[in-house]
């Protein structure tokens, strides 16, 4: 496998968990990712990794830095609280791959987005090349692909794998047909400091989510144990991490009209991001 070499387009998650995959199997492989840094522009706070997540990270993470991603996880009770408009439980509500780990060690766990991107670079920056956008690929008699980029210089691999999101450009080369469909409708959120004592009390038990007419409300309060550099000195020396506050995540969804999208502003304090999810709604 030393002729075989892999070009992924797109350092998120996915592409970044493949390429430690292939890491780990001694696959020669290569990212690039258009974005000039990991961190140069906001892509989502907190992030749920269920069972099958968890066992893919394994799969493919080095021991420490698997060790390191769980360690990083939020220590709020993984417990969900599910609730109507007046604050009152409700039932049957429960997403069937929602694990609260009630019964186990092995539930749904809570981490910070960022936090999870720069474990899935550590040992593999030398092979992330940012900066680099596709503008097209051409499949060579030979079997190869010649990969083009904007303002860069080509590179040729023996597989392109797209890994760039749903507005992947290179899905839009291979299958231009298979449109993304919109959902109708929308997901704004975002992230604040935590409130105070008394009010993070309602939240204390986990995600809570709220259920209206066509709308849902997500809070999950973020909270860490330990000082992320410090983990990542006494666990995997060699990852960078960035230091993270506790915060309150929470998300609205629902159609346009209802998440009154017109007028989508941040308040004091807090940050947050209106995407429209064309391929699918994911808490």
């Amino acid at each position: 496998m030393q002729d075989f070499h892999v070009v992924i387009i797109g350092a998120g998650l996915g592409g970044l968990c493949l390429a430690q995959g292939l890491k780990r199997t001694g696959i020669r492989f290569d990212v690039y990712e258009r974005d000039p840094a990991a961190d140069s522009r906001l892509q989502g706070y907190r992030i749920r990794i269920d069972k099958s997540g968890q066992q893919a990270l394994a799969s493919c993470l080095p021991t420490a830095l698997f060790d390191l991603f769980r360690a990083t996880a939020s220590t709020s009770p993984r417990s969900a609280c599910f609730l109507t408009p007046q604050l009152l439980p409700v039932t049957g509500r429960t997403p069937m791959s929602w694990d609260t780990g009630e019964n186990d060690d092995d539930g749904d766990l809570s981490v910070n987005r960022l936090t999870l991107r720069e474990i899935l670079l550590s040992g593999i920056e030398d092979h992330v090349h940012f900066g680099h956008a596709l503008t097209r690929y051409r499949r060579m008699d030979d079997g190869r692909v010649e990969v083009y980029f904007e303002g860069a210089a080509s590179v040729s691999c023996s597989l392109l794998v797209g890994a760039d999101g749903v507005n992947s450009q290179v899905r839009r080369q291979l299958a231009p047909y298979a449109e993304p469909v919109d959902t109708g409708s929308m997901c704004v959120y975002g992230k604040s400091e935590i409130p105070l004592s008394d009010a993070a009390d309602l939240l204390g038990d986990g995600t809570t989510v709220i259920f209206a007419d066509g709308c849902t409300a997500i809070f999950d309060l973020m909270r860490f144990g330990d000082h992320f550099p410090n983990l990542a000195a006494s666990l995997a020396p060699d990852c960078k991490l960035t230091p993270v506050t506790d915060y309150l995540y929470w998300a609205l969804i629902g159609p346009p009209p209802k998440a009154g999208t017109g007028n989508v502003r941040p308040y004091p304090g807090s940050a947050c991001v209106a995407k429209n999810r064309h391929a699918r709604l994911a808490s």
